[in-house]
C-alpha cells in the first residue's frame, strides 16, 4: 500500500506525497500508473472563486453570497467539478456577486490595489486606461491574454456606459461585471493542441497547464510571472515547467493549496451541515466545530509544510494546536484562550494522529453518539481507497436492539454484542 513505503523528508517531498493520493485508483502493492485525467472543464469551486478574487483585485474585497454545490466524483469535489454546471438560479447569483464585486473593485478605497491606470477625466471616455484595465485584469481572470475582439467588447460596453452616466468608474465597473460572468472566467478549461513532438496526439496548451499548475498547488488563478512563462513556452516541459513548479511550491500561497487539498479529501466541507445534541454535547457548538475544522488543517500545516515532516506521521502525531474553545473538549487549560496553543499529548493520552482530533471523530459520528464503525469507514475509504459496500438488506437486527444491548455501558461492549 502507498503510505507504507518510504517517502523522502521534508515538505516537498511530502506535499509530493499528498499529490500522488489524486491519482489514485485504489491502493495496491505499487503505485498504479497514472496517464492523468482527460481533458475536461471544471467549474470553480467557491474557495477558488474567494481566491481568485483576492489575489487578482485584494483583500479588502468582500465576497458574499451562495454558490451552487459540487458533487463529489471519486471521492472528491476537485473530480466532481468536472460534471458541475450553473443552473439558472446559480446564474443570477454568480451576477449578483460580480455586480458587488465589480463595484468593490472601482471604489475609492480599493482603486489602488485593482485598477493599473487614471483617467484623465473621472467623467469622461478614456480609451487607453479602459484598455490597460481590462486587457490587464481580463489576462488574469481568463487565465490568458483576451482576443481583440474580446477587449474592444468590453471596452465599447465601459465607453457606452461612461457616456450614459457620466463617470468613467462606472464603466469599468459594469466591463469587470460582465467578465466575473463569463463563462471563461467561471469555468477551467483544458484546452488541448496538436503536440508538435508527438504526430497524432494532442496536448495541454500552455495557458491550460499553468491553469492546473496553479489551481492545483495554490486553489487560485495563475499570476503574472506564471501566465508570462506560458506565453514564452516555457512550460511545455523540462527546465521552465520545473522552474515554476518551484516557484510555486516556495511560495506562501502553497498553504492554501494544501488546505484545499485536504478539505476536500477529509471531507471537511460536511461541517457546513453537521448537527450534533445539544443535550448528549453542550460544549460543541458553532465556535468548537469551526475550531474543530482548523485544527485539522493546522495540524497538517504546521506537519508538513512548516516543519517539513514526514507525510505518514500525521498519523500517529501526539502535537496539535489548541484554541480556547477546543480546551474545553480536552478539558485541559491552554495558554491563550483567544488564540492558538501548540499542545504535545501525554503517551497514554488517546489522542494521537489526525483521525483521533475532534474534527475528524465528530465529522464520522452520529449527532447523539460516538461511532466507531463510521470512522472505520472514513479512514478506509478516505484514506486508503478501500471502497466499503453497503450493508446486506437482510439483516437481523432483533439481537442488537434487545434489553442486554442498551445496558450496554460502551459502544465497545454494544458493537461485541451487534458481532
Amino acid at each position: 500500500m502507498i503510505l507504507t513505503r518510504t517517502f523522502a523528508r521534508g515538505w516537498l517531498g511530502a506535499f509530493a506525497t499528498a499529490a500522488v493520493l489524486t491519482v489514485l485508483a485504489g491502493c495496491a502493492q505499487r503505485e498504479p500508473d497514472a496517464a492523468g485525467p482527460p481533458p475536461a472543464m471544471r467549474r470553480l469551486t467557491e474557495q477558488q472563486y474567494r481566491n481568485t478574487i483576492r489575489d487578482v483585485f485584494g483583500p479588502g474585497i468582500s465576497v458574499v453570497g451562495r454558490f451552487d454545490p459540487l458533487s463529489r466524483e471519486g471521492g472528491l469535489m476537485a473530480v466532481g467539478a468536472s460534471k458541475a454546471s450553473i443552473t439558472p438560479s446559480g446564474f443570477e447569483r454568480f451576477g449578483e456577486l460580480a455586480e458587488s464585486i465589480a463595484s468593490q473593485v472601482v471604489a475609492p478605497a480599493n482603486r489602488d490595489y485593482g485598477l493599473p491606470c487614471t483617467p484623465a477625466d473621472a467623467k469622461a471616455i478614456d480609451d487607453a486606461c479602459t484598455r490597460q484595465i481590462f486587457s490587464g485584469t481580463g489576462r488574469l481572470l481568463y487565465r490568458r491574454a483576451l482576443t481583440e475582439a474580446e477587449l474592444a467588447r468590453f471596452v465599447a460596453l465601459g465607453d457606452k456606459v461612461t457616456t450614459t452616466l457620466g463617470d468613467f468608474y462606472e464603466g469599468i465597473s459594469f466591463g469587470l461585471a460582465a467578465m466575473l460572468q463569463s463563462p471563461e472566467f467561471l469555468f477551467v478549461a483544458d484546452v488541448t493542441e496538436a503536440d508538435p513532438q508527438a504526430p497524432g496526439k494532442m496536448r495541454l496548451t500552455a495557458h491550460a497547464r499553468a491553469a492546473r499548475l496553479s489551481y492545483f498547488l495554490w486553489d487560485s488563478t495563475p499570476d503574472d510571472a506564471l501566465l508570462a512563462a506560458a506565453e514564452k513556452g516555457e512550460l511545455d516541459g523540462g527546465d521552465g515547467l520545473a522552474k515554476q513548479t518551484r516557484r510555486l511550491l516556495e511560495s506562501p500561497r502553497l498553504e492554501h493549496g494544501v488546505r484545499a487539498f485536504f478539505s476536500d479529501l477529509l471531507t471537511l466541507d460536511a461541517f457546513d451541515h453537521m448537527q450534533k445534541d445539544a443535550a448528549i454535547y453542550p460544549s460543541f457548538g458553532l465556535t468548537v466545530a469551526d475550531d474543530a475544522r482548523e485544527q485539522l488543517l493546522r495540524t497538517i500545516v504546521q506537519h508538513l509544510l512548516v516543519e517539513g515532516e514526514d507525510y505518514r506521521e500525521l498519523f500517529t502525531t501526539r502535537r496539535a494546536p489548541v484554541s480556547g474553545a477546543l480546551g474545553m473538549i480536552y478539558q485541559m487549560p491552554v495558554k491563550d484562550p483567544n488564540g492558538w496553543t501548540e499542545v504535545e499529548f501525554p503517551k497514554d493520552s488517546p489522542y494521537r494522529g489526525i483521525v483521533t482530533l475532534p474534527g475528524f471523530s465528530a465529522l464520522h459520528s452520529h449527532a447523539g453518539r460516538s461511532s466507531p464503525t463510521l470512522r472505520g469507514r472514513a479512514v478506509r475509504e478516505l484514506l486508503m481507497c478501500q471502497r466499503v459496500p453497503d450493508p446486506p438488506s437482510n439483516i437481523d437486527f432483533t439481537q442488537f436492539n434487545n434489553a442486554s444491548t442498551t445496558k450496554a455501558s460502551t459502544a465497545r461492549e454494544r458493537l461485541d454484542i451487534h458481532n
